[in-house]
């Protein structure tokens, strides 16, 4: 079974560290010991439940950037990727159930990562602009895709898909 919940960071660092992520969430140069969270970031994680073992398979880092507004992050481990719908659902669900101030949700995607983009599209989220040259990924500066839209909005595009 596959849960959501608020986790700390010192928990969260579990999958944001794993080599895989680690590279595709920072610039390049990145160090585990860089990887650091505000105080007041959030982090929920993604648990595969079985009848013996909990295991964390994704994060998903919420940084504020209003008092109305969070970035989203998300970090599905990769041989769990098959959940990220379930985990972005649970999610969704988590943001709009506990923090009732968050009225929005954007995101930054680098074009070198389209199957993000792609993703944050099939679930309700629309274009906002484009950030050239903001971030450094394979010794190139990369432009990154600004996305996001209303809870709202994306709730009612999961109500839809769902029936």
């Amino acid at each position: 079974m596959i849960t959501s919940r608020f986790i700390t960071f010192e928990l969260a660092k579990n999958v944001l560290l794993h080599p895989e992520i680690l590279k595709r969430i920072g610039e390049d140069g990145i160090e585990p010991d860089d990887v650091c969270a505000a105080d007041d970031d959030l982090f929920v994680g993604t648990i595969e439940e079985t009848r013996d073992t909990l295991e964390l398979i994704g994060v998903w880092w919420l940084c504020p950037l209003t008092s109305t507004t969070l970035d989203i992050h998300a970090q599905i481990l990769p041989g769990y990727r098959q959940h990220k719908y379930v985990s972005w659902r649970q999610c969704l669900s988590l943001i709009h159930e506990e923090l009732p101030s968050i009225h929005k949700l954007q995101a930054r995607i680098p074009v070198c990562f389209p199957e993000v983009y792609h993703f944050a599209k099939i679930n309700g989220m629309i274009d906002e602009g484009l950030e050239k040259e903001s971030k450094v990924i394979g010794g190139e500066y990369r432009d990154q895709w600004l996305v996001g839209n209303t809870v709202a909005a994306m709730v009612k595009t999961e109500e839809v898909r769902n029936g």
